[in-house]
């Protein structure tokens, strides 16, 4: 079990797995992922 995480909104979320699965919105963000080695778990992307 991964958390409890809470939001910037403070909703509080608590994940039973890792992600497996992840659309990032944000390119800096996007570019960090790749870096630490997520990218295989990359399944969207922005076009900002």
């Amino acid at each position: 079990m991964l958390g409890p995480i809470t939001d910037a909104s403070g909703v509080v979320f608590t994940a039973h797995a890792p992600p497996r699965r992840i659309v990032s919105l944000i390119p800096s963000v996007t570019e960090t992922l790749f870096a630490l080695g997520l990218g295989d778990t990359i399944v969207g992307v922005t076009t900002f």
